[in-house]
């Protein structure tokens, strides 16, 4: 049976990209913005409205979600809006995940919760997984405190009966998590989640090896 994946934010950059790879990829996709375009199917929801979080995933019938409906930047509105918007964005859609038990949610954070574009040097050259988070504008303290509500919500699907779940630490580059994904799902029938996943991470290391295209998804839960 065709999985169904609802995609929040599908009007944006990154969310017309995901539409159009994972209907490609045989899935059936319910597109979720705020401003949803004539004639694209896109469900019109305001996701800082947590009942219109859970209705949009109601009328999704989705199996997944991957969440990217944010405001995308800095700049573009005023830092306490664009804080509070994100903020209560991830946690409404993070909620009615949990709370209709749904096992699949993938959400993108960003690089700049590491300081880009480093107006403030970073503690060391090259940056990695290692260095911890130094939010220079409310955008990117959004994702860092989004982030912590994360572990919470893990925790949240897991008790709610989910097997596992597969996440990433920040906004991911576009190309390189096609590849990781597709060498995930292709290892799926041979091997467990945990080795599916390291040998995708292996996969992409072995040509990218910065770790910001590759070690940007964890997985908790159960690995089988």
């Amino acid at each position: 049976m065709t999985q169904r994946v609802c995609v929040t934010g599908a009007m944006g950059k990154a969310g017309r990209a995901v539409v159009a790879e994972l209907r490609e990829h045989g899935y059936h996709v319910a597109p979720v913005d705020i401003r949803a375009g004539r004639g694209t199917g896109t469900l019109e929801a305001d996701l800082t409205d947590y009942g219109q979080a859970i209705e949009a995933r109601t009328e999704a019938k989705a199996d997944a979600v991957v969440h990217l409906a944010n405001i995308p930047a800095p700049g573009l509105s005023t830092p306490a809006v664009t804080f509070n918007a994100n903020m209560a964005m991830n946690f409404n859609v993070f909620q009615a995940a949990a709370a209709v038990k749904l096992s699949r949610v993938v959400w993108a954070s960003s690089e700049t919760t590491l300081g880009l574009p480093f107006d403030t040097p970073p503690r060391y050259a090259p940056v990695d997984e290692e260095h911890y988070p130094v939010p220079t504008t409310t955008y990117a303290l959004s994702k860092v405190a989004s982030g912590d509500d994360v572990v919470g919500f893990t925790r949240g699907l897991l008790y709610a009966g989910s097997r596992s779940v597969l996440s990433s630490l920040w906004k991911v580059d576009d190309r390189s998590t096609k590849e990781l994904m597709l060498a995930f799902y292709r290892r799926l029938g041979d091997v467990d989640k945990a080795e599916a996943l390291r040998q995708a991470q292996l996969e992409v290391r072995a040509h990218t090896p910065q770790p910001f295209y590759w070690a940007a998804f964890t997985l908790a839960g159960n690995a089988r």
